[in-house]
């Protein structure tokens, strides 16, 4: 199986007791979730105004030694329900790589928060490191997902936190 047959992905997701209007301010904001990850550093937006469909931001992470820059475009800006982004290949700037999406949906007197990530075949270190080692491919692959599903889930409580602090 070749990593371009794949389209790995990973969710989390919980209940909050809190409602999705007051999540909504601080799930969409990119600017929080540095604050929470691992591997996420800092968030810039790129031009004028509030966060909405189309925005850009750019993103410095780090992960061990490596050091990069990403440039993500939302998506979708479902008010209180979805928000996503796409983060194009450093390569190209067009191909994806990945897409995230933060979705709320009402659960009974809260919300069932839930983060997950789609990964493309798009050039990056990963896809350049299992083709050059396919025998490695899933092993790869899977401890990517795991952290990025650990970090999913810090950043989705720390978040939630936020929102209930300011509630």
């Amino acid at each position: 199986m070749l990593l371009s047959e794949l389209q790995p992905s990973i969710s989390v997701a919980f209940h909050s007791n809190l409602d999705a209007t007051a999540l909504w301010g601080v799930v969409s904001d990119p600017l929080t979730q540095p604050r929470f990850s691992s591997e996420l550093q800092t968030v810039r937006l790129i031009g004028d105004g509030p966060i909405a469909l189309g925005s850009q931001f750019e993103g410095d992470q780090r992960r061990g030694e490596r050091e990069w820059t990403t440039i993500s475009t939302v998506t979708t800006f479902d008010v209180e329900r979805v928000f996503a982004w796409t983060v194009p290949s450093q390569d190209d700037e067009v191909t994806p790589v990945s897409t995230w999406t933060i979705s709320l949906l009402p659960d009974g007197r809260g919300t069932r928060l839930g983060e997950s990530v789609v990964l493309h075949r798009g050039p990056s270190p990963m896809t350049t490191h299992v083709t050059d080692h396919p025998e490695t491919m899933f092993d790869v692959i899977n401890e990517r997902l795991l952290l990025l599903a650990s970090n999913m889930l810090r950043s989705l409580r720390g978040m939630e936190q936020l929102a209930l602090d300011s509630h």
